[in-house]
């Protein structure tokens, strides 16, 4: 496959690799140096609000996505960009005024301890623990694979190569520096991620012909389609059944998920975890 990247694209991928170890580096030398259950977990509860919404939007912000969601709406018109907004915005406040107070509180290390707390019962715990293992290694598999999936198409680099690394720094940098360092990737990799859409948004613009070339282009391939409004299940997108799905993704996904629990509970307060929801409504926007 032809080599379409110019070295430069080649210098800043391992900028980004390299920077994201470096962080990893930085925070198993400062502060407890990560000795402690708490700091490496926890960050000693001590996350501030910015990078902390960086990092749960980062969470789920993965391939997965940007491939995904793009891929959905080109096919099948933009119904997804409009009324996952409205069932966003509900998810999010109910998160805020509901789950966080619920669940901060109790200080928990993983949402798993609940599930014991809840039925005292260590097998229920672990059952449930079983099934958030085995959810994170599909989840992360897939998205993994398809970066990797991005990276051969357009460099012809291997998915046997580029796997292998991703893993690789990802993990090394995580266990180096524990959640302060994911926090803190999270929160560059969100810039460098911002700064690519809207790189790749302002040059289809530009061939286009602006936002208006954009409605025009949308309108004649039929892909403006945000009224179907028919509760019919068997619709494959509907304003009913899409805002419900956005409201129980939020609240499965950004309230009980493991990844997004050990972030809100390791913020300063509970103000603190309740602005990390709240303000994660700019996931809307990205």
């Amino acid at each position: 496959m032809e080599n379409q990247l110019h070295w430069a694209d080649y210098v800043i991928m391992a900028g980004l690799l390299g920077i994201s170890l470096a962080i990893g580096v930085y925070h198993s030398l400062t502060g407890g140096r990560q000795k402690t259950t708490s700091e490496f977990i926890l960050a000693n509860r001590k996350l501030m609000v910015i990078p902390t919404i960086m990092s749960m939007v980062m969470s789920y912000m993965s391939a997965i996505i940007i491939i995904g969601a793009t891929g959905e709406i080109y096919e099948y018109g933009s119904m997804v960009l409009v009324w996952f907004v409205p069932g966003d915005f509900i998810g999010y406040t109910f998160l805020a005024l509901v789950i966080i107070p619920w669940i901060y509180p109790l200080k928990l290390v993983s949402i798993f301890d609940y599930l014991q707390f809840r039925y005292n019962s260590k097998v229920v715990r672990y059952v449930g623990a079983s099934i958030g293992i085995l959810h994170a290694i599909l989840y992360n598999g897939v998205a993994m694979f398809a970066p990797s999936i991005a990276l051969e198409s357009v460099t012809g680099l291997s998915v046997m190569v580029s796997l292998p690394v991703l893993a690789v720094v990802g993990t090394t940098y995580t266990a180096l520096g524990g959640m302060r360092a994911v926090v803190w990737t999270d929160f560059f990799q969100g810039l460098v991620l911002i700064a690519g859409i809207l790189a790749v948004q302002i040059k289809g613009l530009m061939l286009v012909g602006g936002f208006g070339g954009v409605i025009q282009e949308a309108e004649e391939h039929g892909r403006l389609i945000m009224d179907e409004v028919n509760p019919d299940p068997r619709i494959r997108n509907s304003a009913l059944s899409l805002t419900l799905n956005a409201f129980m993704m939020d609240i499965f996904v950004k309230g009980f998920c493991q990844a997004s629990v050990q972030r809100y509970s390791a913020t300063q307060s509970l103000w603190a975890a309740r602005k990390s929801v709240e303000r994660w409504k700019t996931n809307i926007i990205i």
